[in-house]
């Protein structure tokens, strides 16, 4: 468990330095990455579930992490999100259609978007819910009255 921990931040790592993530930040998108991971790998019977769990860690340790050094969370999500994409299963639904194997592709096809709705579905949740209980309360200001309405003869003068 501790060298798939490792391995997932060495991965997002990676990808940090590929998005040119500021260097002070890395360390924690590295481990956002790493923290997604582990709670992904606590589900091998469900791994649908545990993809849209691991999402949801992704997002709100990146919400969290944006609050607390003022960046943007999209900063976090990025890399911290790549070792959840199901790369290795859209390879294999490439393959079986390029073998015209269409029942194995199509199989491949539900897992793909079944990841990909379920990382979606975990980030829009999470970004949401910061937003909603995060949200400044934005009062407009009053209304200052306005002076009557002119007509276009008045305005001849």
């Amino acid at each position: 468990m501790v060298e798939a921990f490792l391995l997932a931040a060495c991965g997002t790592l990676g990808y940090a330095f590929v998005y040119n993530i500021p260097k002070r930040l890395i360390p924690l998108a590295a481990l956002t990455g790493a923290c997604g991971w582990l709670v992904y790998s606590q589900f091998p019977q469900q791994p649908i579930t545990g993809c849209f769990l691991a999402a949801l860690t992704v997002g709100v340790l990146s919400e969290i992490l944006s609050r607390l050094f003022k960046d943007a969370a999209t900063l976090f999500i990025l890399p911290g999100i790549l070792p959840l994409v199901p790369g290795a299963r859209m390879y294999r639904m490439i393959l079986a259609l390029m073998e015209q194997n269409f029942d194995r592709a199509g199989g491949l096809f539900i897992e793909v978007m079944s990841f990909a709705g379920s990382i979606a579905i975990a980030l829009l949740l999470a970004t949401s819910l910061f937003r909603f209980l995060f949200r400044k309360s934005r009062r407009l200001p009053e209304r200052e009255e306005s002076p009557p309405d002119r007509h276009p003869e008045d305005l001849s003068h």
